[in-house]
């Protein structure tokens, strides 16, 4: 999570640049400091698509970090992002960069499962 609030949660990673209240898209430098919490939800996903090359998508991860810190700045922000797949490990920089400038980050690990006996009757 990017935020000076240290109840707030942050999870790895999220920029389609969208942030999404009551269904009303907003370009992220466009939105305005509030005292409002926002969820951003998948930020990297956006940037995951090869047909950009990485050093693209590094430099506008980068110029988006900053709005990030702007919003932190004012209210709760936490932001998402999902572990990469193996198709898309040469990207993990991406994540690398979101977990480096959040103030806090939490993974979450997946619940394991557990195995029962089988009952006899």
């Amino acid at each position: 999570m990017i935020g000076q609030n240290p109840s707030t949660l942050n999870c790895p990673g999220c920029i389609s640049a969208l942030s999404r209240p009551l269904g009303n898209q907003v370009m992220l430098e466009e939105s305005p400091n509030t005292s409002d919490p926002t969820l951003l939800l998948d930020i990297l996903a956006t940037f995951l698509d090869e047909s950009v090359p990485l050093p693209e998508s590094r430099k506008l991860l980068g110029q988006y970090l900053p709005h990030l810190r702007r919003l932190a700045g004012t209210a709760p922000l936490v932001v998402s992002a999902k572990p990469m797949t193996t198709i898309s490990l040469e990207r993990q920089v991406l994540l690398d960069m979101l977990q480096a400038a959040a103030d806090q980050c939490w993974v979450l690990e997946p619940v394991p499962e557990v195995k029962r006996q089988m009952e006899l009757f």
